[in-house]
């Protein structure tokens, strides 16, 4: 699951990179480090189950948050949060998917335990969303086995291995995986021809990001089927 998460990561970055023109990698890079920074100094992005439920009944139904459902259908129609719509996580990042989360309001991720939910809910925040994965899961939000699915068990993925206290210090200096030119900033990347380039979605005034990305590139970013199968052997989702 850890190459899984940070193949995740890795895409979404990727991704963001490619939106800027030829030559303007350098500035790319740090909006990159801004977004990160900003993202991550707030610690994960999640929402407890009491917090989304009460939002759902406060009688405003204009602050609701986008609710996905990424379970497979058969466990979303066993049960799901009122208003949820279900969406496969490996179609989550193309762009008709994309196309179908509004951005101006919260969404908020379900998966059963809230891992992939957790992975999905990066990828969107990098992307411009404000995306929110529910804490723990469906198994936060319902009591009913038929309907959460999946838990963690003590009995199945609790061991007892090796331990250490102390630090070890990183590796390197390696190689980068981009060129660096002459000014210290990563070299030029090739840019795709207008053949390559799939038609933009979104207008600038609602998600610039999505208005020079490429179908492609979003595409990277759906989670590989034999990635999602690793749910059923680690229990969580």
């Amino acid at each position: 699951m850890l190459r899984q998460r940070l193949a995740f990561m890795a895409a979404a970055l990727t991704l963001i990179l490619a939106l800027y023109p030829t030559g303007e990698i350098g500035h790319a890079q740090n909006s990159v480090q801004a977004q990160a920074e900003s993202y991550f100094s707030g610690g994960p992005r999640t929402m407890e189950a009491a917090a989304l439920f009460e939002n759902l009944n406060d009688g405003d139904a204009e602050n609701d948050p986008y609710i996905i459902g990424l379970h497979p259908a058969e466990d979303y129609a066993r049960g799901h949060i009122p208003g949820a719509v279900n969406m496969d996580v490996k179609e989550l990042f193309t762009l008709e998917s994309l196309a179908t989360i509004p951005p101006d309001r919260e969404v908020v991720l379900v998966c059963y335990t809230g891992q992939t939910a957790g992975q999905a809910a990066s990828a969107l925040n990098m992307l411009g969303y404000e995306a929110y994965s529910l804490l723990y899961g469906m198994s936060s939000w319902t009591s009913d086995p038929e309907v959460y699915v999946k838990r963690f068990d003590p009995e199945k993925h609790t061991n007892d291995y090796r331990i250490e206290t102390e630090a070890n210090l990183p590796g390197g200096p390696y190689d980068l995986p981009f060129t660096v030119s002459a000014g210290g900033e990563p070299g030029q990347q090739p840019t795709s021809s207008p053949e390559e380039e799939g038609p933009a979605v979104l207008t600038p005034g609602h998600n610039c990001v999505l208005c020079h990305t490429d179908k492609a590139s979003l595409e990277t970013l759906a989670v590989e089927e034999e990635e999602v199968e690793s749910e059923e052997s680690s229990g969580e989702g």
